[in-house]
Order: structure tokens, then sequence, then C-alpha cells
């Protein structure tokens, strides 16, 4: 048998159970679950995994899980016994040990952080967490429906200062809505939030503004004004010492995450559970490795076994190449892009050193040489 080739992976969960909706979230996730639902979906989880290794091996390929994300709806609520028998199971499906990855990332909530649990998730392997935390406003907390107060916040940032050993991160929003007829956030409330926040000297923070989208509940409260709040926000991270690495993320020296710039290279990922995605190498019928990008739909067309995918295209692949380089501090990276898509790209790569990207994003659309954009050779690019 011709040996395999391995490919360098990101692995991304998304394990849709939530105890509650929040009133701004329209992600995939479900309320309305049982035990018995929650054990079918972490079983279809791994076979899902076990279908990935053999279509890749069936490429030629051998997957090599570099990070995990295990992310949601909330995952926090999976019981800890439970998550480190799925944990296990799922690394013999792909062959990796989640104690050896140099990140595996859980998301939490502030009300499932107990001692128990932190020691728990530790035990599993895992080693980097990040926590919802948005606000430490009980009242705007209560307006976004969360179910924790700012004593819970405190009480699990304490708990994960005192008890993780690994790295972590905290969510924080910013341009949050009052009640009807009520006060938005002001930069003196979100000034609060921040400080009470570096008290507790994450190594990792990620400032959102807050989207109301369609169909949520937020939608029908007033909107406010938030960019300047954001803009305050992120200049007061970089005075306390924090890197601006990513449009929504700050990390101190050591502590950007892994993961997340892996998506920002686009190097491949695997997207498993229901409202996941995913970009994978696949081989076409010419025998070559071009991206292809799955879709999961939502939990129970999904338990079915509805999957979607489709080619992404070489000008639309060097359109996203922009799109998330764009995103962060580093850029695109051109000598991948001038390899992957040959040479009539340059003059683009070298407009990509100005300062402005965030500004030019509007721009994007019409540099010239995307549309004529072709593969010059297999996806991933081998590192060199």
């Amino acid at each position: 048998m011709p040996s395999l080739r391995s490919i360098p992976l990101g692995l991304y969960l998304h394990l849709p159970f939530c105890a509650y909706r929040c009133h701004y979230c329209s992600y995939s996730f479900e309320t309305d679950w049982s035990p018995a639902l929650m054990t079918r979906t972490l079983n279809a989880v791994v076979a899902e995994a076990e279908a990935l290794r053999a279509s890749g091996e069936a490429d030629g390929l051998s997957w090599q899980v570099c990070t995990l994300y295990i992310g949601g709806g909330t995952p926090s609520v999976v019981p800890p016994r439970l998550l480190a028998s799925f944990l296990h199971r799922l690394e013999r499906a792909l062959g990796f040990q989640t104690a050896n990855l140099p990140e595996a990332t859980l998301e939490a909530n502030p009300e499932n952080v107990t001692a128990e649990a932190v020691k728990a998730w530790a035990a599993a392997g895992l080693n980097r967490l990040s926590l919802g935390v948005q606000t430490f406003d009980t009242q705007r907390l209560a307006l976004l429906g969360r179910q924790c107060d700012g004593p819970t916040n405190h009480q699990a940032l304490t708990l994960i200062r005192d008890l993780w050993k690994g790295r972590w991160n905290a969510d924080l929003l910013t341009g949050l809505p009052g009640p009807p007829g009520g006060t938005p956030q002001r930069w003196i409330d979100l000034r609060d939030d921040l400080k009470a926040l570096l008290d507790y000297e994450p190594g990792h923070i990620s400032l959102y503004s807050l989207t109301l989208e369609d169909g949520t509940e937020l939608t029908q409260l007033t909107e406010p004004v938030a960019d300047q709040l954001w803009l305050r926000a992120r200049q007061t991270l970089i005075d306390a010492g924090y890197e601006w690495y990513e449009i929504s993320n700050f990390a101190r020296p050591g502590h950007r995450s892994v993961h997340n710039q892996g998506y920002g290279r686009l190097d491949p990922w695997a997207g498993l559970g229901p409202g996941a995605e995913g970009t994978l190498p696949r081989r076409n019928a010419q025998g070559h490795l071009r991206p292809w990008r799955t879709r999961n739909p939502r939990l129970f067309p999904w338990l079915n076994g509805q999957r979607q995918g489709e080619w992404v295209s070489a000008p639309e692949f060097a359109l996203e190449h922009y799109l998330t380089g764009w995103r962060t501090s580093d850029g695109v990276v051109p000598g991948r892009l001038a390899l992957l898509f040959g040479k009539t790209l340059k003059k683009e790569c070298d407009f990509l050193d100005s300062g402005s990207r965030l500004a030019l994003n509007r721009f994007l659309t019409q540099l010239e040489g995307l549309e004529g954009a072709e593969f010059q050779r297999d996806w991933p690019v081998e590192r060199e």
C-alpha cells in the first residue's frame, strides 16, 4: 500500500446543546434536548470522524490533527465524564491524543464552571478554555438572555485563575442595548467591564461588537451606536499590553489562538457536528487536490445523514485568502498565494503590504486578477 500524504488539520467540533437561548444568538443550537439525544449526537460525531478518516485515506491522505476547538452551542453543558469518553473515542477515530496537542479549546459558560469541572476538563487533555463573560452587568446579562449574573462571572473567573493551568480566553461584548426606553451601554459601563476582566489577567480576550441578528429578540430593542465604544475598548486593551492580532482578538505574547490563526491562513480544517463547516483537500476527477467546502445542516437533518459539500473554485479561494488574511495583523501570505495561484497575483500581494487593510476591504471584489486565478499546484501547499 502506497504511503499516505500527511495533512496538518485543525479540528472543529460543533456541539449544539444549550441550556437556554440567548437573545442575540442566531447560531445552530438546540435547547430542547435529552441525555439520550446528547449521547446520540456525540456518537454521530465520532462516526463522522471515522468517515473523515476513510475518505482521506481513499484520497491518499492521512489527517494529522494539530489543534482542536470544541464550540457550539454550549459544550460545557456536556457532563465532564461523558465529554472525556467522547474525546477518547474521537482520538481513536482520527489517531491523535488531545493531551499532546499544542492547543485544545473548550467553550464554556460561567454558570457551568465549577472546581470539579475545571479539573475534569484538564484531566481530559484540554489545555485552553474560552469563557463567555460578555459583561459583568447583571441587568444587561438578563437583557441578553444569559442565565448568569455578575457574581457568577466573577466566581467562574476566580476558579479559572486559581485552578486552571492552561491558557484561557474571555469574550466581552460592546454596544449592548438598554431596555426599551433605557440607556444603551456607555463608555463608563464598558470601562468598568474591561477593568473587572483585566483584574483576572487573561492571556487572550475576544472583543466583539454586538450584532443584532434578524430573528433574535434583541432586534426589537433600540440599536446602539457601537463603533466608538469598540474602538475605545480596543485602545484600552492595547495600552494594557495586548496585541490586536485579529479583527476581534487580542492576546498577550505567546497567547494567540493557534487554531484561529489556521483559519486566517486558510489551512485545512474539518468541521464535525451539526451546523459545522470545514475546508478540506480532496482529489478531483483529474487527481489533483483541491479545496472542498463542507457545510453540515442543523441537528436533526444531520442526524438523518444529510451532508453538503462543493468544490471551491480558484477565484473564490483566492478571494477568501484576502478576506481572511486582511482580518489579521499578519495579512495574507504572499509566498503561498504565488505558489498556489502563480505569479499573476503578485501585484495584489504587494498591495496587501498597505497598512490600510481593514479600510480597503470594500475594494476586494475590484482587485484585478482574481477572476482569472487558476490553481497551479495541489492544495494545501507544502510548508517549507
